[in-house]
């Protein structure tokens, strides 16, 4: 009955899409996390349609006591796996639109999926979405209910990226235009054609194209340091959690002059040597303080605790760096590993070269949250620090750039 042509080669593109934002740099944010989730609801959801349309099939076989009942769970499996699909992608471009969600938001968000999912159980309890006779498995009119919100999530969704579509750059909004085309004719084909199951081939795509223009880790990394760009800190600061990262900047004070005056090859090289380095800071060698990259081994942060996180670094451009490290790193300890290697060279070939070093803490909660505010007083920090100095951005600061 079910034809099984599109659901083997939906499973291995879902695969395929997971090794590859696996294998890229991408920005610690809850909507990257949010994709990771939307992935595994659809693979599960496309493994569980496959599982229970190939038991479904053979339903006329003897299937009785707890053989039917497993079949039944499997089914209601589908059916709260396809719901949960619909809603997630639904959720994944609210979250896009508004990544600041308070906490009433999020509440009211989990309670209509957790309500939805629990109307999903019972009505599959109830035998509302199928049936079996002497011809044997049959679908009833309730299953179509699924393709039905799968529509109106779509032209909510429409609806939004007309109202907010200056909160998205167009490569975004023409993304999230062939994400609800897709997801329409998804929905057309389940509402018309239900025993070809070609939807998940569909999401398969949708997917992909979340992740080739939507969210493309590329687009926000530097190929001349391997770190974060602007407009990855952009994006950054969107979701960005005081409470949870500890941003420290490095300025490299003679860069410019460096750049007129030495070859510019060693100059890109000794960038792409600092990127790389700043970006192997993380909390997992905070019990080797002697560790250093230069020497092969990941360097210290610091930190004081046993909690683990990861570095974000950034390159803001004329060589001026910031790192986003988990909240409880020592900032005397990661400064001074900072110093010492920054006191040595940057090799490239038979060329040395060495960077008068500057660093800027941010030490308060009350940092502005769009990323021009954000840079200025950065950059101006970075400015005003001398050569292996510290300087503090405190309330103080704050307060000062605010009267000004």
């Amino acid at each position: 009955m079910w034809n099984f042509s599109f659901e083997l080669p939906a499973l291995l593109l879902m695969v395929l899409t997971l090794v590859a934002f696996h294998g890229t740099k991408h920005l610690p944010i809850r909507q990257n996390r949010m994709y990771l989730q939307l992935v595994g609801i659809c693979f599960a959801e496309a493994a569980a349609n496959i599982l229970s349309g190939w038991l479904d099939d053979r339903y006329r076989m003897a299937w009785t006591g707890g053989a039917k009942l497993g079949l039944e769970l499997i089914n209601m499996a589908f059916y709260m796996l396809l719901l949960a699909r619909t809603l997630m992608i639904f959720f994944f471009y609210l979250h896009s639109l508004f990544p600041r969600p308070n906490r009433a938001a999020r509440s009211v968000g989990a309670t209509a999926f957790l309500l939805a999912e629990l109307l999903v159980v019972i009505l599959s309890l109830g035998g509302r979405f199928h049936f079996a006779d002497e011809s044997g498995y049959q679908l009833r009119t309730g299953y179509y209910l699924f393709a039905v919100i799968q529509l109106i999530t779509c032209a909510v969704m429409l609806i939004l990226l007309l109202r907010f579509r200056s909160r998205s750059p167009e490569r975004q909004r023409r993304s999230m235009l062939l994400v609800i085309g897709i997801e329409t004719v998804a929905a057309l084909f389940d509402l018309f054609v239900p025993y070809v199951l070609i939807s998940d081939m569909l999401m398969a795509l949708v997917l992909l194209a979340l992740y080739l223009f939507f969210m493309n880790p590329a687009f926000y990394v530097s190929s001349r340091t391997d770190a974060f760009n602007l407009a990855g800190l952009d994006v950054f600061l969107q979701s960005y959690d005081p409470a949870e990262y500890r941003p420290v900047g490095v300025t490299l004070r003679n860069y410019m002059t460096l750049r007129e005056i030495i070859y510019p090859e060693a100059v890109s090289s000794s960038l792409l040597q600092i990127g790389t380095y700043l970006n192997r800071f993380h909390t997992e060698d905070r019990q080797n303080p002697d560790s250093r990259p230069g020497t092969g081994r990941q360097p210290v942060t610091g930190s004081r605790s046993g909690t683990s996180g990861k570095c974000c670094n950034f390159y803001l451009r004329e060589g001026n760096f910031l790192l986003f490290l988990p909240r409880d790193t020592d900032t005397d300890a990661l400064v001074e590993s900072l110093r010492n290697r920054f006191h040595e060279a940057w090799r490239h070939g038979q060329t040395e070269v060495f960077y008068d070093t500057g660093f800027v803490v941010i030490g308060t909660d009350r940092m502005p949250r769009d990323a021009d505010s954000f840079l200025s007083m950065v950059r101006n920090a970075m400015k005003e620090t001398a050569r292996d100095a510290v300087t503090v951005i405190d309330d103080k600061t704050i307060g000062k750039a605010e009267r000004h």
